[in-house]
């Protein structure tokens, strides 16, 4: 907040879907061909977001995105299922000082209705930055991931 005074957040919808779009695929590029090549969950994830974003309409979650002045810096997208704000997609520029902390504030300020005793952050890419920025807010529990493969 010290750092960028002109940030604000606002619920994803159709006047910002676009810039929103935009930062991802930037985003993305960023990241670049060969780390994409050589992790085939980080290309899954890519993709489901881009699926997402591209037919964000049909999707029955909420979203924000974090702006500073008219740059996107981040945005957060869930869904509510019972007590728990699952938060299935959070992106934010590193190069941003305090924009995945600030997301995840935005996200749950902006998204989160009244009611909700739980926020689900997910752990889909098993980064250890981010998983370490998770255990910061002391989680009261844990559960394992598992991949599935169906057969036809």
């Amino acid at each position: 907040k010290k750092t960028y005074a002109d940030w604000h957040a606002e619920k994803i919808g159709p006047e910002n879907l676009q810039d929103v779009r935009d930062f991802y695929r930037r985003l993305c590029l960023q990241k670049g061909e060969q780390d994409m090549q050589e992790s085939v969950m980080y290309f899954e994830e890519m993709t489901r977001t881009i699926e997402v974003l591209d037919n964000y309409d049909l999707y029955a979650m909420d979203g924000c995105v974090l702006y500073v002045g008219d740059a996107v810096v981040g945005f957060g997208m869930g869904e509510v299922i019972g007590e728990t704000m699952f938060e299935h997609i959070e992106k934010a520029d590193a190069d941003y000082l305090g924009a995945h902390q600030m997301m995840v504030n935005a996200f749950v300020q902006t998204c989160v209705p009244e009611g909700v005793k739980y926020l689900n952050r997910e752990d889909d890419a098993q980064d250890p930055g981010l998983k370490k920025s998770k255990l910061s807010y002391h989680p009261l529990f844990l559960t394992e991931k598992f991949d599935m493969e169906v057969a036809l």
